[in-house]
């Protein structure tokens, strides 16, 4: 179990395999800790165990960092 961080792009012609892969991380003790979508994709972050203290969700950080020239379009929806 030394695995703690994952990050993914997921493009949006496959979902039926990209719900597949996060029921597994799920079953694996994973976390989807960030969904943040551009054009054409989602990159999501997985973590074992889900945030820890003092972590930033997707939409903390763009409000602690409202200067950003390219806010990041968080998406919290489930899966």
């Amino acid at each position: 179990a030394q695995l703690r961080l994952l990050l993914i792009e997921e493009d949006g012609a496959n979902r039926t395999a990209h719900r597949e892969v996060h029921r597994r991380l799920r079953q694996a003790g994973f976390a989807r800790v960030w969904k943040v979508r551009d054009l054409d994709f989602a990159h999501t972050a997985w973590q074992r165990g889900g945030l820890r203290p003092g972590q930033l969700t997707c939409r903390q950080f763009n409000r602690r960092n409202p200067a950003s020239p390219l806010p990041l379009q968080c998406d919290d929806a489930d899966d």
